[in-house]
């Protein structure tokens, strides 16, 4: 049977990094990330959308999928289509103190130009809507594990974010690959620490 691990990327817990870093040195995966075909199969699926996402795929390597719109903040439908496309799959989530969250939201947001606001307004604007997300992806936990029959794996950003190990190791076990950490070519050196 093929290995699947299904990553909802949850806002700022470094997927984005995941995705350019990590994934890329794991050997003898396949990859699907923030594709958009995904995305219209777990919001509208229809048997073509679906033919056409699995037409380049190998039933005989393990596949990685990895989209922060996996879990929307605004329906939990695309959990039960998710489920329905790959009922085998395994989960991997990561969450994140919801106060840093928002910190690392601020300073993103101020990066790209998107506000001007000081920190102390955008807070207030913000964490009523932080609260109700968060209560939200403890929802959409509570249904990935009962979609998936419990093989879900629950990591913290904080924990994980000054060594990659156990993330790592995580994955390679998950979708059967020989591959240690020193083999990649990273090694255990990498440093969230400038990651948000």
């Amino acid at each position: 049977m093929q290995k699947i691990l299904i990553h909802p990327g949850m806002n700022k817990t470094a997927t984005h990094f995941l995705h350019s870093i990590i994934f890329p040195e794991i050997k003898g995966i396949q990859t699907i990330i923030r594709d958009q075909l995904l995305r219209d199969c777990y919001t509208y699926p229809t048997e073509d959308l679906r033919s056409q996402l699995f037409a380049g795929l190998d039933n005989s390597k393990p596949l990685m999928i990895s989209d922060g719109t996996i879990i929307m903040y605004d329906s939990l439908t695309g959990i039960s289509n998710i489920a329905e496309m790959f009922p085998d799959a395994n989960i991997m989530v990561t969450l994140r103190n919801q106060w840093d969250l928002l910190i690392s939201n601020y300073l993103h947001t101020v990066d790209k130009g998107l506000t001007f606001l000081p920190f102390e307004t955008f807070m207030n604007e913000q964490s009523n809507d932080l609260v109700l997300k968060f209560i939200y992806s403890l929802q959409a936990i509570k249904m990935l594990m009962e979609k998936f029959d419990g093989r879900v794996e629950v990591f913290f950003y904080e924990e994980y974010r000054y060594s990659m190990e156990p993330i790592v190791q995580h994955i390679l076990q998950t979708l059967d690959i020989d591959q240690t950490l020193s083999e990649m070519s990273f090694g255990d050196s990498i440093d969230f620490r400038n990651e948000s």
